[in-house]
């Protein structure tokens, strides 16, 4: 019968650094979650939906586009930029294409005013959860670190998957 030694396939300094990113991306991302609900009734993922159109050109983005901007799943985006439309803050607008296919999402005045009180909330929190904690020279080196793991984690534009590139680096 297989016990929990099996399990431990990390020697105690890397599950610390492993268990360490994870435990504090949760831990960050919940305090941000729960202030932005509070403040603002707005989910995380809505208000990183709504800062993605806000940043592209125009202040309009293809669906398509921004579902792989945020990395979620097109039908994962449906939903969030449906319940944006219905509350008035996102509205989606047919493609200026040839072929009419596609859309595109777009902020409303209403949104606009919304998601810049949202980034107030969360400046606040990123500086003090995060960047209020940290010397320059620590986030030098998570810069680093983010610089040499995103090449691993990710190709020219799409994510490498786990059974490829990334599992050739867990394996001993």
């Amino acid at each position: 019968m297989p016990s929990a030694d099996d399990l431990n396939m990390l020697s105690a300094s890397d599950s610390q650094a492993w268990g360490g990113l994870l435990r504090t991306h949760k831990l960050i991302m919940a305090a941000m979650s729960q202030e932005l609900e509070d403040q603002h009734g707005l989910a995380l993922t809505s208000y990183d939906v709504m800062r993605h159109i806000a940043l592209a050109d125009g202040h309009r983005l293809r669906m398509s586009q921004l579902a792989e901007q945020v990395m979620i799943t097109r039908s994962g985006l449906t939903g969030v930029v449906g319940r944006l439309e219905a509350a008035g803050l996102v509205r989606r607008d047919s493609a200026d294409c040839i072929d009419g296919r596609g859309a595109y999402a777009s902020i409303t005045g209403s949104g606009w005013k919304v998601l810049l009180k949202a980034n107030d909330t969360i400046t606040t929190l990123i500086n003090q959860l995060f960047l209020n904690h940290l010397t320059e020279h620590d986030l030098a080196d998570l810069r680093r670190v983010w610089r040499k793991l995103g090449t691993v984690a990710q190709g020219p534009g799409q994510l490498v998957s786990p059974r490829s590139q990334l599992a050739s680096h867990l394996r001993p």
